[in-house]
């Protein structure tokens, strides 16, 4: 509302930064026409019910000073319902209405709460709000919960400054992409220390043992290259390492790359060294 009315100069009229003057007639009518527009995008923007809290009520000034009194209350029992809904709040709840949009809309009713808290008077510190807002994610982010409280943990818990809260929304939205992707079937490289690695990786423990068998089952079925130059199964004579023995030291570089970047991402996702070889 308060946009709305900036956008067309009119605010002024409403906080009383800009009084009725008594002349010249040319402005007085100006101002009127201006407070009846200021009143009017007033009206269009409240919400079922309380227009009859205002009713009657025509000037701006006075229409946005009851409006103020009305909703910024800074009394227990605001703070009582503020609060309530701010923990009941749940990313399966937007999901049932836009499943598309569910995580902006979650974190934009989320932002919002904790500023009518603190505009109510109540003090929301940067772990409160981070926990929250891990709180109602639902069971299909708990890898992702374990992975970033993991990585809180092991730093400094009693340095507030180190929770940041806007990091932590950029990596609840890579994260939301990530699961859009894979309930499409579509994957996308996932940049190693990343928000979302960890949490890629780390949910990969929830893949069954039976599923594991069947893949490993059907690499067997499948007919291994016979190689035309050392005549030996499992591979082809372009990688011959009989043939071409520098592929055999290329392979094993190879190799350990991808095993020092998988234990890069592991630990930048906060999983304990105990833990990394079940992936």
């Amino acid at each position: 509302m308060e946009m709305a009315l900036i956008k067309d100069d009119l605010w002024p009229i409403v906080c009383e930064e800009r009084l009725r003057p008594e002349r010249p007639a040319q402005d007085v009518r100006q101002w009127d026409s201006d407070a009846r527009k200021a009143t009017a995008n007033i009206m269009l923007c409240l919400a079922e019910g309380v227009e009859q809290h205002v009713k009657g009520t025509r000037n701006p000034a006075d229409l946005g000073k009851k409006l103020q009194k009305l909703y910024e209350q800074k009394g227990y029992s605001s703070r009582f319902f503020i609060r309530k809904k701010f923990y009941e709040l749940r990313l399966a709840d937007y999901a049932k209405s836009d499943e598309e949009n569910a995580m902006s809309l979650y974190i934009n009713a989320h932002r919002s709460l904790c500023q009518q808290l603190r505009s109510a008077g109540a003090i929301i510190d940067n772990e409160t709000e981070h926990q929250v807002l891990l709180f109602g994610l639902g069971d299909s982010y708990d890898s992702f919960v374990i992975a970033t409280t993991q990585s809180i943990r092991q730093s400094d818990n009693d340095n507030q400054n180190y929770i940041d809260v806007e990091h932590l929304i950029g990596q609840l939205l890579d994260e939301d992409r990530r699961q859009k992707g894979v309930r499409l079937g579509v994957t996308e490289p996932v940049e190693i220390g990343s928000s979302s690695t960890g949490s890629a990786l780390y949910s990969n423990r929830k893949r069954s043992w039976s599923q594991r068998s069947q893949s490993q089952q059907s690499q067997v079925d499948k007919p291994r290259p016979i190689c035309n130059y050392c005549e030996r199964e499992g591979h082809k004579q372009d990688n011959c390492w009989d043939l071409h023995p520098e592929k055999k030291t290329e392979f094993r570089y190879t190799k350990h790359a991808r095993l020092a970047a998988a234990s890069i991402a592991l630990a930048s996702a906060g999983i304990p060294p105990g833990e990394r070889d079940l992936f």
